[in-house]
């Protein structure tokens, strides 16, 4: 079967993936037994969908909100999901937790963790700082190192967590993950689509900035938190790959602010208001400059770190270049490291989030619980050999190949 055939259909089955992990979540307390046979078969239709082993629980998640101090006195707020003991407490034992941090909000993740929680694993999302319901002022990577360390800490003191956690996150939130990972109590990362370190995609020419992304990301953020609904119609678009209003609407407004003058004045252009971030780096706009110390690198990746990488790129995403220089840097550092790259962008959500959601589960199940990933038909998901800890897709031939190292040895990066 052709990618693009594979692509429709994978599209055209998100929806309903959605819908069954809802439905599910609604039918956890359900007490008669017929429900709850329809709820073991939509959940195992989601593992399916997913192509993920059945749940390990079919048992009710709690999810609560949380609230986790910074080192310096600030609190960031997130939702805690753990296995129900059916009587609506926790159940007993402890368990891995898997840490995801995000500035887009934790609030609507219930059917994502329950993936997680029936495997076996607790899951904690937060919001990052002076995102979502957290206090504080968000500047980009400027406080995630530290932060990200106050919250493993926090985990690890916790009831319910076994001490081991693993992190993972797309985009931003990959980031964050990296940061966390670099205090080295992660014993599993798996950052997408993002690198280590922030400039060389801000400034990804001799000082030119790269001014579209940055408008783009700096106004998303702006109406996830004054239009969260204008937001959302943005992200349910690019899902699909469908841009009907909202996304004409964002566009037009990018547009215009990056082509206007002075340059300085973008910020006011998208919201209206000053962002120090975009001040700060308009002004800074070389990689040696004291400003970018604190607010550049996410983690020291040039010397061997503790736990196991799994990058997930895109041959078309903003990030590869840099991030196949992670995985070279890593590699050549001594880290355990497996690199993923397949045809994607950076906005095709819809094709490589089912993806990335498999690789995540089956990297966590393998290392935490020390089993493969066995989908509904019985197959067993392939993993990552060290021997082969690399996987590409090859548009031309439309398959997956595994392979020894990248790039392969013709070629040079």
């Amino acid at each position: 079967m052709s990618f693009m055939m594979n692509l429709r259909m994978a599209t055209a089955n998100k929806l309903r993936m959605q819908l069954l992990s809802f439905l599910c979540w609604g039918l956890r307390w359900c007490p008669s037994s017929w429900t709850r046979g329809l709820h073991v078969s939509w959940r195992d239709a989601v593992a399916e969908d997913y192509g993920v082993s059945p749940p390990d629980f079919y048992g009710e998640v709690l999810h609560s909100r949380v609230s986790v101090p910074m080192f310096d006195g600030v609190k960031t707020e997130g939702m805690l999901s753990v296995l129900g003991d059916g009587k609506g407490g926790p159940a007993a034992g402890t368990r891995p937790t898997i840490l995801v941090r995000t500035p887009y909000g934790s609030q609507n993740n219930r059917a994502v963790a329950a993936l997680f929680v029936e495997r076996g694993f607790n899951y904690l999302i937060m919001d990052t700082r002076g995102r979502g319901d957290s206090e504080g002022d968000f500047f980009p990577v400027q406080h995630e190192k530290e932060d990200g360390r106050a919250v493993v800490e926090w985990v690890k003191r916790q009831p319910f967590s076994d001490g081991r956690l693993g992190t993972h996150g797309v985009s931003y939130m990959g980031m964050t993950c990296w940061a966390a990972f670099d205090c080295a109590e992660i014993e599993v990362a798996v950052p997408a689509l993002c690198s280590s370190s922030i400039f060389d995609i801000a400034y990804p020419s001799d000082g030119a900035v790269a001014l579209e992304l940055v408008a783009m990301w700096s106004y998303l953020l702006s109406l996830m938190a004054t239009r969260p609904r204008f937001a959302t119609m943005i992200l349910l678009e690019a899902f699909f790959q469908r841009i009907i209003y909202a996304g004409h609407r964002f566009q037009k407004v990018v547009r215009a602010a990056c082509e206007g003058l002075p340059l300085r004045d973008i910020d006011l252009r998208l919201v209206k208001h000053r962002i120090p971030y975009i001040q700060g780096g308009l002004e800074n706009p070389r990689a040696d400059m004291p400003y970018w110390d604190q607010r550049n690198r996410l983690a020291e990746i040039s010397k061997p770190m503790a736990g196991k990488v799994h990058l997930i790129a895109g041959f078309h995403d903003i990030f590869c270049t840099q991030q196949i220089h992670d995985y070279l840097a890593l590699q050549k550092h001594g880290t355990k490291v497996a690199l993923t790259v397949g045809p994607w962008h950076h906005w095709q959500i819809g094709s490589f989030l089912q993806f990335v959601i498999r690789t995540i589960i089956q990297e966590y199940q393998m290392h935490f619980l020390e089993k493969e990933t066995v989908r509904p038909d019985g197959s067993v998901l392939p993993s990552h050999s060290p021997d082969m800890p690399v996987e590409i897709y090859v548009t031309g031939a439309e398959e997956w190949r595994r392979m020894a190292s990248w790039p392969p040895p013709a070629r040079q990066y």
